[in-house]
């Protein structure tokens, strides 16, 4: 399983035609793109639930990091790791926190 994230470009995060912040992915060799707004859609409907190590933080509210982008890229959240999820959801502006031991 191989994964890669876009990475940001001089602190900016890139952002598609409609203003929207963006980033991508590649998961088991499909490229995914995953938005801003998407992920916002997303937590409408999850009851927010932290991990027992990581958590998102969005709108005051602690969101598992794997199931947010899992159900925002309409992927298995098996098929990639909670570190590529933290990223991705880094790079959309989201505060990621880790509540486990000693890193």
């Amino acid at each position: 399983m191989r994964e890669q994230l876009s990475g940001l470009l001089d602190g900016i995060h890139p952002k598609g035609q409609s203003g929207d912040r963006y980033t991508w992915f590649i998961c088991r060799g499909r490229d995914v793109k995953v938005t801003e707004n998407a992920v916002r859609l997303v937590i409408r409907k999850l009851a927010p639930r932290p991990d027992r190590r990581w958590a998102v933080i969005i709108d005051g509210q602690e969101f598992r990091p794997k199931q947010t982008l899992a159900k925002a890229a309409a992927l298995d959240r098996h098929s990639f790791s909670t570190l590529t999820a933290c990223r991705g959801l880094n790079e959309l502006g989201f505060d990621i926190t880790y509540k486990g031991g000693p890193v």
